[in-house]
């Protein structure tokens, strides 16, 4: 409607501001509280999928997700498909319509939940909704218009692209990330690094979890020249299948950070440095294919909260990964791909300022955390420069074996045809090369020397400390 009446962006943004005030006001209406159904279930959980993604966490989303989970329970959504609820539908009849809804409606709160249970943050390590307190089918694999009220819903194979194909991936991926915390879970509430064998058995888990993909979900150039046709009748699908493939590997990025910087001192943890440094590429690459290929759809990246987060966080693994061994034989190119990444990410400012305000803070966070230790730790850069010998670290960073058996490691991202073929029209400004970047901010510049400056000072275990605030203050402020 806006576009329609020719409206300039900042009134967009006022409008939007406007209609997102009005919309909470409903909510918060206690002469007039909206009854619990199904239609005011999905306006309240649409309104929270609008809030994340335009302000980030705060106390208003966590409001929006509790009013969604007390609906939900009043409609008795948790108890959708039991055997009693079954038969009552078969003796009264049922709007099949309304059942889909409200299963993917559930479902979506399920997903929700489980993936912040393993995405870092104040949340890491819990979640809220018990697969053993519910009783929900999954959502058909089926397009919208192929569901009739008063007929049952068809159910095609997963292998078969729809519209609800992407939502359903979705569901399986947060189910495995809730058998990761599961696993983990003891480990994470002590504030521990777990097992490495236990890290490695996870990463195996994410890794068959993105072979297993339906084919149309894979980024190989087989599986890409294969799904032409669904691409092309589907226009979202080529966009889903890149936020697919960036939400797993920004856990396994998540994931072998653990090890990360020991990998790059102890040879017995070089894999999770490779996979982590791998999966961090890969998902800038996919933030920057995003940008062409959304623009195809009709959506915008940059102003998704989550994707600005995970690409931060897989900039700043880089980053610690150059301030490790700075003279490495690539390690001014792994700048430019930091400063690349850090570019992109400020160019979200015209569709989000919010955004950029927090990305600005936490770096400069950063800063003054790293100047504070490195005063109070005067010796930490020569301690840093003789632990960089690795006949220096093994000894004092042994730990038993646990040979991983996996497969072979293949290049890094930046190496592989398939994604460079995605990008081919994307400008010169967020294809890594130092050239492109921006001559009008050298405060940002500066800051950013700053940081080359003083990260090689610190010690591993400071730098796990760090990221781990990092991935916090992107959590809720509750005032």
């Amino acid at each position: 409607m806006l576009r329609k009446l020719r409206t300039t962006k900042a009134e967009c943004k006022t409008a939007f501001a406007n209609y997102s005030q009005v919309a909470l006001s409903i909510l918060e209406d206690t002469e007039s509280p909206l009854p619990p159904t199904t239609i005011s279930l999905a306006g309240t959980a649409n309104l929270a999928v609008v809030f994340v993604n335009g302000h980030g966490f705060s106390h208003k989303l966590s409001a929006l997700r509790s009013r969604c989970l007390l609906i939900a329970r009043l409609l008795q959504i948790h108890r959708l498909d039991t055997v009693k609820a079954r038969e009552e539908r078969q003796r009264n009849g049922c709007n099949e319509i309304e059942l889909e809804v409200q299963r993917r409606i559930w479902w979506h709160m399920v997903a929700d939940d489980w993936l912040m249970s393993f995405a870092g943050g104040p949340f890491d390590g819990v979640y809220s909704f018990h697969p053993q307190h519910m009783k929900v089918d999954y959502p058909k694999n089926v397009d919208d218009h192929h569901i009739v009220a008063s007929m049952p819903v068809p159910d095609l194979p997963l292998s078969t692209p729809t519209a609800m194909s992407t939502f359903l991936a979705r569901v399986r991926f947060a189910t495995l990330c809730r058998e990761i915390v599961d696993i983990m879970g003891p480990t994470l509430l002590e504030g521990n690094e777990p097992e490495y064998s236990v890290v490695l058995e996870i990463g195996q888990k994410l890794q068959n979890h993105l072979d297993e993909l339906p084919p149309f979900l894979r980024l190989d150039p087989d599986s890409i020249r294969m799904s032409q046709d669904a691409c092309a009748q589907g226009p979202d699908l080529a966009l889903q299948r890149l936020a697919t493939n960036f939400s797993i590997h920004a856990r396994i990025c998540r994931l072998h950070r653990l090890y990360h910087l020991e990998g790059s001192l102890n040879p017995e943890y070089a894999y999770s440095r490779t996979m982590c440094i791998r999966s961090a590429h890969r998902v800038l690459e996919l933030r920057r294919a995003m940008d062409q290929v959304g623009t195809e759809a009709g959506c915008h990246p940059a102003r998704f909260w989550k994707i600005t987060q995970h690409v931060f966080l897989a900039a700043l693994t880089l980053a610690t990964d150059v301030s490790i061994n700075p003279e490495g034989p690539d390690a001014e190119d792994r700048k430019a791909k930091v400063m690349a990444a850090y570019r992109t990410l400020e160019s979200s400012k015209e569709d989000s300022i919010t955004l950029v305000e927090t990305i600005q803070k936490n770096l400069q966070s950063l800063m003054t955390t790293l100047e504070s230790r490195r005063t109070a730790n005067p010796l930490s850069l020569r301690r840093a420069q003789v632990s960089r010998r690795p006949e220096a670290v093994i000894a004092q960073h042994s730990l038993p074996q646990h040979p991983p058996r996996l497969e072979p490691i293949a290049p890094e991202v930046s190496d592989e045809p398939v994604l460079g073929s995605m990008n081919q029209n994307i400008p010169t400004s967020v294809d890594g090369s130092v050239s492109a970047m921006d001559s009008g901010s050298s405060g940002v510049d500066q800051l950013w020397d700053d940081f080359w400056a003083v990260a090689p000072e610190l010690e591993p275990t400071d730098w796990n400390m760090l990221l781990e605030d990092m991935y916090t203050d992107w959590e809720p402020s509750i005032q």
